[in-house]
């Protein structure tokens, strides 16, 4: 899931591409400015076939206003309380944020980094 979700945002203008400027389960020290993405454990489902799942999108940039300004970009792309069902990478998902965007930290780089997790459903591999 988080490959399809990070090829959206390449699609989605958000980013240049995989290994780029997104990653996948990793944040690695360069370059400055990228998108982390990460699958953690989610509650079990009560919907019979799905999977519930849970992804954090980290963004770092050395400029608040950027990191800020991309965090909160995906967060509405990746959020939307009136059409929860996006197609990411040909696979359908439901997707709801389960916080807004907020600063994580600085780095010590002085990089600042915004978070946020999701819950998404989504069929079996």
């Amino acid at each position: 899931m988080i490959r399809d979700i990070g090829t959206y945002l390449v699609a989605q203008g958000l980013a240049n591409g995989i290994s780029t400027d997104v990653f996948l389960d990793t944040r690695p020290d360069n370059p400055d400015d990228v998108i982390s993405i990460f699958e953690y454990p989610g509650p079990p489902t009560t919907i019979q076939d799905d999977i519930s799942r849970r992804v954090q999108i980290m963004v770092r940039n050395k400029s608040y206003a950027s990191a800020r300004a991309k965090a909160w970009a995906i967060f509405n792309l990746l959020d939307r309380p009136d059409d929860r069902i996006i197609t990411v990478n040909g696979r359908r998902g439901w997707f709801k944020a389960l916080q807004q965007p907020n600063k994580l930290d600085i780095d010590a780089n002085n990089r600042v980094i915004f978070v946020f997790n999701l819950e998404v459903l989504t069929s079996r591999d």
